[in-house]
């Protein structure tokens, strides 16, 4: 089908869907750059010198980054994001099953992110918060050990820098969908640009009405 025949709503909303791919794939990338990190010497160094703070102050640790756990996490929802863009050109040729998972998966995806922002943004004890505590406590001579072996403030920014776009990217795809599928319901249900099969759906539709109505009997 050539370009011209497609709505702007359903090209608009189709390079939306497309762009999923990228934030997906950021936040991929993130995960993997944070199992990395929680691979690495310096990851266990900062885990033991909190817990041996934990130990001899009684300081709960701060939260650091998503934890393994969460890094898969990330890396899973990332993967998830990138699968409706794959749907996209069927979106674009007016396929109701691609409509259909595209909805679904993006609303999922969209659900999920914004429960991790979420969690996120309640974690009771920050590194900030953590590190107050140790200022105004009797572990303050702990300070420059912490700061010295913490990961860059850049990799807690990565993080939330990739869950904001694959949030906003998800967002936009479904409220762009909605409107297409509004603006041009036909491009999905409608009979013009399938008519010939919906001609024949409608015969035999008509064939069985009067079969019902007069009766195998009083057929032609």
């Amino acid at each position: 089908m050539a370009g011209a025949d497609i709505p702007r709503r359903i090209s608009v909303a189709t390079t939306i869907i497309m762009l999923l791919a990228p934030a997906g794939l950021l936040l991929v990338i993130d995960g993997l750059w944070e199992l990395r990190w929680w691979a690495s010497p310096s990851a266990h160094h900062l885990v033991a010198l909190l817990t041996d703070i934990k130990r001899e102050f009684g300081t709960d640790p701060p939260v650091l980054l998503r934890g393994h756990l969460g890094a898969v996490e990330l890396i899973v929802l990332g993967l998830l994001t990138m699968v409706p863009a794959f749907l996209a050109l069927g979106v674009r040729a007016g396929s109701r099953t691609a409509r259909t998972w595209v909805f679904a998966l993006t609303i999922g995806v969209l659900a999920i992110g914004l429960a991790f922002i979420g969690s996120d943004a309640t974690e009771p004890i920050t590194l900030q918060t953590y590190l107050t505590d140790l200022h105004q406590g009797i572990a303050a001579q702990r300070i420059p050990q912490v700061s010295a072996a913490m990961y860059p403030s850049w990799y807690s920014w990565a993080e939330d820098i990739a869950q904001g776009v694959q949030a906003l990217a998800a967002a936009a795809a479904v409220i762009a969908l909605s409107a297409a599928v509004i603006w041009h319901g036909d491009w999905f249900f409608g009979r013009t640009r399938s008519q010939p099969a919906d001609d024949a759906w409608d015969a035999a539709i008509s064939r069985l009405h009067q079969r019902t109505v007069n009766g195998p009997d009083n057929q032609p």
